[in-house]
C-alpha cells in the first residue's frame, strides 16, 4: 500500500479510520437528510479534517496522529434563493410513475404505525421528521399538522418533496465534496464560465463590469478600487498599527494569535506567518481542498494577488494562458475583460481586435493567433491605421491597468514597436496626486498627468508580451498605490514619502517602502519586540521571525540559517541545501569539506533517482535500471537512441550523451541555484540550458532565449511541433508527459526541480533504518501486531470506489456544491459559510474561529462536554451559533474551527459584536463555564479569532463571588473564564442582557434551553437525542463495541454514520480499542534508578524528515522498572535522564502491538562528542563537524 495520497484524500480516510468503527456497515441505500430546513435553509455537513492534521507514520507501517484541526463545514441551500415553482414538486401526493416519490400525510403515516426513525431512510429533512415526531407525541395536534405530507424519495433524491439531487452515484455528502474538490485543475476550460466570487458590501468600481473586490483586498495596504480608498477606510490604519498583549504573536497583517500557536506547523495567522516561510505557501492547493485555512488565507505578501480562494500569485498578470495563472482563472477573467471590446465601447470591436494583436495582449485572452493577421510589422502599422482606430490619441484600454489610476495612451502616428515585438504606448498616464512624491510631471492629456513612454524607465527595456510590459508598469507604480497614514505615531514613516508602517514589517524581507528604507534600519534592537532574532554576529541587527529559517542567509554570519541545521542524511550528496555560512573566513556549507571519508555511495543515496556521485556510482546497480550492472542509460549522439554507457566513460570531462547527462555535476555546479539549467549543449562547452525550455515552442516565451542548445533541439523535438505547435510547450511539460518515450523520459529527468525525491528541487533523503537490525532482538512470544495488512483491509473497507463524470459540474457552484433540482434538472448549489448566492458566488460577512481547549490536570480526562459557540451583539442577542463536542482524552492537540455568520446582509454596523462559549456537561447538560471573546476590528468584512481556553473543574470555572452586574431572579451572575468580566447567564425560558424577556422553551424535558435565536429555543441534547428541539431518538453505544474496557462516547450526530468514538485505556488503540499499544518494560542494571525519565521516540518517514515524540514517566518508589505504552509506530527509543541518554530500542520495522523488554545499560550510554573527537575536530564549526559522526561508529563497533 502507498501513503502517497492526496491531502484531501488523506483526511477522507483518517475520518474513517479514527471515527468509524469497522462492525456498523455502510446501509445499502443511500439517503439524504437535509438540516435547517426551518430557517429556509437546507443544509448537508461535511465533516474534514485538515490536512496537517493526519500522518502516515514511518516508511514500513502507518499510524494515524491526529494533530491539527477538524471542523464541520455546512453547505446550504437558500430556499428562497434556489426553489422556483415550476422546479419543485406539488403539495399534492402523486403516484410514483410520474415522479420520483411517494407521499403520505402524518395522519397517513401514524395509521400505518410508521415511526420517525423509519423517514431517515426516505431522505426527509431532518426538521420534517422532527415535526412529524412532535405529532406523534402530542394527541391534540391541529388539523393542519396532521394534513403535512411526508415524500419517500427514490434513492439519489431529497429534500421536503424530493425535488433535489447531487447525482452522485452512490457516494455519501462527504466522499462528493472530496470529489468535486479533487476534479479541479490548473487551466480547465470549465472554470472559465464560472462566475467567480464577489465581496459586494462594499462599493468597489474595479473598472470592467465583471470584475468586482474580494474581501482580502480590503485592508491589504494599497488601492484596488478605482473610486478611492473605499478598501482602505480608517480601520485599516488600526489594524495597521495593533499591538498585541501579553502572551501573544502579532501576525504581519496586524491579527494577534496566542503565543503557544507559533511555529507549530499549523498556520493560525490568516497571512501564515506565524510558521517558518522557508517553502512559501501560496495555497496553490486551495483550489482542491475545501478546508477551514483557505477561506481565511490572505496574501503575505501585499504585492500578491488573491486568487479568491486562498491562493495567491506573484502578480495580477498572466505571463500566458497557462502560466501565473489563478486555478480558478479570476486574474485572467479580469484581464479579458479589460480587453473585452464592450469593455471599451471608445473604439470600433476592430480597433479593439488590431490593439490586442500588435500589442500582443491578445496572447492572455485567446488561443487564436494574430499571425496570419499581422505577420509583419509593416503590415500591422497598416492595419493598425485601416482598421477605425483613432487618428489622433486614444486610451487602451479604457479601464486602468495598475493599481486602479495607471492608463495607457497610443497613437496611429508612430512606429512605436520595441524590440519588433509588441506595440509600447505614446504616453503612460497616472494620477498625479498619488505619485507626486516619484515622478516629475511632463505632460497633461484630458486631465491625465502622463510621462512620454520614451522619457521613462520603460524604454530602457525590451518587452515580448503586454504582459511584461504592464506588470513593470505596475511594479515601478506600486507605491504609488500604497495607502498614506495621516497619523503616524508608533509606526515607521519612510524616508522618502508620507507612507508609514507598522515597525513589525521593518526587517521582515519585503520592502514596503519605495526607497527601502524598512529594510536597512539599522538599530531595529531597539524596537525591544519579542518576536525578532537578534544576530549573533551584529548586536544591532534583529529581524523579524519570518527571516529565521526561510531559507535565505540574512545575519552576516549566516546564524540565522544555521539554527536549523540540514539532515545528516543531506550532507555531502552533491546537493546544496543551504546557503553558505562564514566563519573565520571559510565558507561552509552541507557541501565544502565532502572528502574521502564521506562515501557519496551510501544507504540515503542509492538508487534513488539522482546522481549523488560525480560519475553515478550511486545509480549504476539498480534493479530499476535499464542497463547492467556498472552502467548508464544514455541518448546517443549519433542517432539519439538509447545505448548504456560503461561508468569509466561518466565524469571524464567529455559529453558522450544527449544534454550532457554523463557530466550532469557540471551544470549543477555552474548553475546551482538554477534548479532546472541541467541540460548541457553538445556542441557548446559551457552552456547549460532550462531542461523545462526542450522543445518549447518560442511563443510561450517571454523573451528570445538565445542559451539554448538549437542543434540538440533539432535532433530530438518532434518535427510536427517544435516552432509551428501553439499548444505545444515542451516535451518536459506535464500536458506532454503522457505521450513520454524512453528518450523523453530520460532528458527530462536531467533536472533536480522535478527529481522523484525531491521538495522544491532538493532531493528529500531522510532517516532509514535499513539493515539496521532489532535491539533488543525480536522474541517469538508477541501480541498480534497491527501489520502493514490489517491496516490496508481498514482502509479499503472504507474508500469509495467510484468514479463519477462531475468535471463540467465542479465549478459551477464556484466553492460550493452543485446539485440538481426538480424535474427539469436545473442547476442549484450547496453553499460553505463562506459564501452565498445561487452560484456561492457572494462572499459573506463573518467572524472565524480557531478554538483550542486545554485540559487543566485537576479536570477528568474523561471528562465530555458540548461547547455551545454564539456570536452575540451588545446586548446579548445571538446572532448565529454552533456545538460542537469537546473530549479531553481525544482532542487535546485538536484545534476545532468554525464560521459565525450574522443574522443580516449587510451587518449591522450599528451593533459591537462578539464572540460567547458556554460548556456544558455531557453526562447532565449541567452549566459548566463561560468564555468571552472580543471582536477588535468591527468593521473588517471577515473576523479571524484564535484562541486558547483553559477548561478546569467546574468550581474554579463558576467563581462569581465579585460580580457588580444585578441580575434578577431569572439569571446567575457569572464570571468569564478568560477574562475579568460578569455576564448574566438566563435560566431557561428567559433570554435579554439581563435575562428579563420571557420565552417558552422548545426543548424537550430531558434536554436544555441554552439560548434563544430568532425566537426559536438553542437546545442541548442528551446522549441518545437529536434535532432542532432534541426530539428525535438516536441508537445509544452497541453494547461492547469499544474492546478493553474502553468507554464509548457517540459523536456529534451531523457526522455521516456510525457516530461514535472509544476513549481507550493506556495500553489500547483503534478506532474501537482493539489493538494493543506496543508494550516496552525497562529494567535498569548497572546505573543509578531515577525518579522519572524521559523517553524519546524517533519515528522514520518516508521522503520527510523524522518524528521525534517526547514523553515523561515517573518510576514508582523502590522499583528497578517502568512499562510505557506506545500507540504509534517508531523505530528508535533513547531513556534521558540526569542530561545523559541510552539507547533502548532499535527496530528497522516498527511492529505496533509489540511487546519489547530492554534495559538501560552502561554499555548503551551515548556517549558526548566531547569523548569521541579530539580538539581539532571539536573546533570545527558545527556545520563542518558534524560530517565526521559517522566515522565513530565506523571504528568503534560497540558505538553501533
Amino acid at each position: 500500500m502507498s501513503c502517497n495520497f492526496s491531502p484531501v484524500l488523506q483526511l477522507l480516510i483518517c475520518v474513517h479510520l479514527v471515527y468509524i468503527t469497522l462492525l456498523i456497515d455502510i446501509p445499502a441505500i443511500l439517503h439524504y437528510n437535509l438540516y435547517h430546513t426551518n430557517d429556509q435553509h437546507g443544509c448537508f455537513y461535511s465533516f474534514l479534517i485538515d490536512r496537517d492534521m493526519i500522518r502516515y507514520e514511518s516508511e514500513y507501517e502507518y499510524d494515524v496522529i491526529l494533530k491539527g484541526g477538524f471542523h464541520i463545514i455546512p453547505y446550504c441551500l437558500h430556499l428562497t434563493e434556489q426553489v422556483h415553482q415550476d422546479t419543485v414538486y406539488s403539495n399534492e401526493c402523486i403516484d410514483d410513475n410520474s415522479n420520483n416519490s411517494i407521499c403520505w400525510t402524518f395522519a397517513q403515516l401514524k395509521e400505518k404505525q410508521i415511526i420517525s426513525n423509519n423517514l431517515f431512510a426516505w431522505s426527509v429533512p431532518i426538521d420534517l421528521i422532527e415535526h412529524y415526531e412532535t405529532f406523534l407525541n402530542n394527541p391534540n395536534s391541529s388539523n393542519s399538522a396532521s394534513l403535512t405530507t411526508i415524500y419517500n424519495c427514490s434513492e439519489g433524491w431529497f429534500g421536503s418533496h424530493c425535488q433535489y439531487t447531487l447525482d452522485s452515484d452512490g457516494l455519501i455528502f462527504n466522499e462528493f465534496v472530496n470529489d468535486i474538490f479533487l476534479a479541479k485543475f490548473p487551466n480547465q476550460k470549465q472554470a472559465r464560465s464560472s462566475s467567480g466570487t464577489c465581496y459586494t458590501h462594499l462599493l468597489c468600481d474595479r473598472g470592467p463590469s465583471s470584475s468586482c473586490l474580494d474581501w482580502r483586498e480590503i485592508c491589504n495596504g494599497k488601492r484596488d478600487c478605482i473610486n478611492g480608498d473605499v478598501d482602505e477606510e480608517n480601520y485599516c490604519t488600526e489594524l495597521e498599527a495593533n499591538e498585541c498583549g501579553v502572551g501573544e504573536y502579532r501576525c504581519q497583517s496586524g491579527q494577534c494569535i496566542p503565543h503557544a500557536f507559533v511555529r507549530d506547523n499549523d498556520y493560525d495567522c490568516a497571512d501564515a506567518t506565524d510558521e517558518t516561510m522557508e517553502i512559501e505557501d501560496d495555497g496553490d492547493d486551495c483550489s482542491r481542498n475545501p478546508a477551514f485555512d483557505c477561506e481565511d488565507r490572505i496574501c503575505t505578501k501585499r504585492n500578491n494577488f488573491p486568487c479568491g480562494d486562498g491562493e495567491c500569485i506573484s502578480r495580477i498578470m498572466p505571463l500566458s494562458m497557462s502560466i501565473n495563472v489563478c486555478t480558478n482563472q479570476r486574474n485572467q477573467k479580469l484581464i479579458q475583460a479589460l480587453l473585452a471590446p464592450k469593455e471599451n465601447p471608445h473604439l470600433f470591436p476592430e480597433c479593439v481586435f488590431v490593439m490586442n494583436c500588435i500589442t500582443r495582449a491578445n496572447d492572455l485572452i485567446s488561443r487564436n493567433s494574430c499571425d496570419q493577421l499581422c505577420r509583419n510589422i509593416s503590415q500591422c502599422i497598416d492595419l493598425f491605421r485601416v482598421n477605425k482606430c483613432p487618428p489622433s490619441l486614444f486610451v487602451f484600454p479604457i479601464h486602468p491597468v495598475a493599481h486602479g489610476h495607471v492608463r495607457f495612451v497610443y497613437t496611429t502616428n508612430t512606429t512605436n514597436f520595441a524590440g519588433n515585438k509588441l506595440f509600447t504606448p505614446y504616453l503612460v498616464c497616472f494620477n498625479n496626486q498619488l505619485c507626486n512624491p516619484f515622478l516629475n510631471l511632463t505632460v497633461i492629456y484630458n486631465n491625465l498627468t502622463c510621462h512620454y513612454y520614451s522619457n521613462i524607465s520603460l524604454s530602457k527595456y525590451t518587452f515580448a508580451e503586454w504582459s511584461e510590459l504592464v506588470e513593470t508598469v505596475r511594479q515601478l507604480f506600486l507605491h504609488c498605490s500604497l495607502i498614506t497614514i495621516k497619523n503616524c505615531t508608533n509606526l515607521f514613516q519612510c524616508k522618502q514619502s508620507s507612507l508609514c508602517i507598522s515597525t513589525h514589517r521593518l526587517l521582515d524581507g519585503i520592502n514596503d517602502c519605495f526607497d527601502e528604507s524598512d529594510e536597512n534600519v539599522i538599530d531595529t534592537c531597539s524596537l525591544q519586540g519579542p518576536y525578532r532574532f537578534q544576530c549573533s554576529s551584529d548586536r544591532n541587527r534583529c529581524i523579524s521571525l519570518t527571516m529565521v529559517n526561510n531559507g535565505i542567509v540574512d545575519c552576516s554570519a549566516g546564524e540565522d540559517e544555521s539554527v536549523q541545521l540540514p539532515l545528516f542524511s543531506m550532507l555531502c550528496d552533491w546537493y546544496q541545501d543551504i546557503s553558505p555560512l562564514f566563519e573565520n573566513g571559510r565558507e561552509e556549507t552541507d557541501e565544502t569539506d565532502c572528502n574521502s571519508h564521506f562515501p557519496c555511495n551510501n544507504q540515503y543515496t542509492q538508487c534513488d533517482g539522482d546522481w549523488n556521485c560525480p560519475d553515478g556510482l550511486d545509480e549504476a546497480n539498480c534493479q530499476s535500471s535499464l542497463c547492467p550492472p556498472f552502467h548508464h542509460p544514455c541518448v546517443s549522439l549519433k542517432n539519439d537512441s538509447i545505448e548504456c554507457l560503461p561508468i569509466k566513460f561518466a565524469n571524464d570531462g567529455r559529453i558522450h550523451c544527449r544534454g550532457g547527462s554523463d557530466e550532469r555535476h557540471y551544470c549543477r555546479n555552474l548553475f546551482p541555484e538554477l534548479v532546472d539549467t541541467r541540460f548541457r549543449c553538445s556542441n557548446e562547452t559551457h552552456r547549460c540550458m532550462s531542461v523545462a525550455k526542450l522543445c518549447m515552442n518560442d511563443k510561450y516565451l517571454l523573451v528570445k532565449d538565445d542559451k539554448r542548445c538549437r542543434e540538440d533541439e533539432d535532433a530530438i523535438c518532434p518535427a510536427s511541433y517544435f516552432q509551428n505547435d501553439w499548444e505545444f510547450s515542451g516535451i518536459c511539460s506535464l500536458a506532454f508527459n503522457e505521450q513520454f518515450h524512453t528518450t523523453e523520459e530520460l532528458l527530462c529527468s536531467l533536472t533536480d526541480q522535478y527529481s522523484k525525491n525531491t521538495v522544491g528541487g532538493r532531493p528529500e533523503r531522510c532517516l532509514t533504518l535499513r539493515h539496521a537490525g532489532y535491539y533488543p532482538p525480536l522474541t517469538t512470544h508477541n501480541a498480534p501486531k497491527l501489520t502493514e495488512n490489517t491496516i490496508d483491509r481498514i482502509i479499503s473497507t472504507h474508500i469509495h470506489g467510484n468514479k463519477i463524470n462531475i468535471i463540467n459540474r465542479i465549478w459551477l457552484c464556484n466553492r460550493g456544491i452543485h446539485i440538481f433540482i426538480g424535474k427539469k434538472k436545473e442547476n442549484g448549489c450547496l453553499c460553505p459559510p463562506a459564501y452565498y448566492g445561487d452560484q456561492c458566488q457572494y462572499q459573506n460577512q463573518r467572524v472565524s474561529l480557531i478554538l483550542k481547549f486545554i485540559k487543566e490536570l485537576s479536570l477528568d480526562r474523561n471528562s465530555v462536554f458540548q461547547m455551545v459557540i454564539m456570536l452575540i451583539d451588545d446586548k446579548q442577542r445571538i446572532e448565529s451559533y454552533d456545538k460542537i463536542n469537546y473530549l479531553p482524552a481525544r482532542d487535546c492537540n485538536i484545534k476545532f474551527r468554525l464560521n459565525l455568520l450574522y443574522s443580516s446582509r449587510p451587518k449591522d454596523s450599528n451593533k459591537t459584536y462578539s464572540v460567547r462559549i458556554d460548556a456544558y456537561n455531557n453526562d447532565n447538560l449541567d452549566y459548566h463555564s463561560s468564555w468571552h471573546l472580543l471582536i477588535q476590528f468591527q468593521n473588517l468584512p471577515v473576523n479571524h479569532l484564535v484562541a486558547r481556553l483553559f477548561v478546569g473543574t467546574k468550581e474554579r470555572a463558576q467563581d462569581s463571588r465579585y460580580c457588580s452586574i444585578d441580575c434578577g431572579s431569572h439569571a446567575l451572575c457569572m464570571k468569564y473564564v478568560n477574562s475579568q468580566h460578569y455576564f448574566c447567564r438566563c435560566l431557561p425560558g428567559w433570554f435579554g442582557y439581563f435575562c428579563n424577556i420571557s420565552h417558552n422553551c422548545q426543548c424537550t424535558a430531558d434536554s436544555r434551553c441554552v439560548g434563544v435565536i430568532a425566537n426559536r429555543s438553542i437546545c442541548i441534547c442528551p446522549l441518545n437525542k437529536f434535532g432542532t428541539f432534541c426530539q428525535l431518538t438516536r441508537s445509544v453505544c452497541p453494547p461492547d463495541i469499544c474492546s478493553s474496557k474502553g468507554i464509548c462516547v457517540l459523536d456529534d450526530s451531523r457526522m455521516e454514520e456510525p457516530d461514535f468514538t472509544c476513549l481507550c485505556n493506556e495500553g489500547y488503540f483503534g478506532p474501537q480499542c482493539q489493538f494493543n499499544s506496543t508494550k516496552i518494560e525497562i529494567s535498569f542494571e548497572g546505573v543509578l534508578i531515577p525518579q522519572a525519565i524521559l523517553a524519546h521516540y524517533i519515528t522514520a518517514m518516508k521522503n520527510t524528515p523524522h518524528i521525534h515524540t517526547t514523553v515523561f514517566k515517573k518510576i514508582p518508589y523502590d522499583q528497578n522498572t517502568v512499562t510505557l505504552f506506545r500507540s504509534g509506530s517508531f523505530h528508535i527509543l533513547f531513556i534521558e535522564f540526569s542530561n545523559d541518554y541510552y539507547l533502548a530500542v532499535v527496530q528497522e520495522k516498527s511492529n505496533v502491538s509489540r511487546t519489547i523488554s530492554t534495559r538501560v545499560l552502561p554499555s548503551y550510554h551515548c556517549k558526548p562528542i566531547s569523548d569521541l573527537f579530539n580538539h581539532t575536530i571539536l573546533s570545527y564549526h558545527r556545520l563542518r563537524r558534524i560530517k565526521y559522526y559517522h566515522i565513530p561508529c565506523q571504528k568503534l563497533s560497540q558505538l553501533a
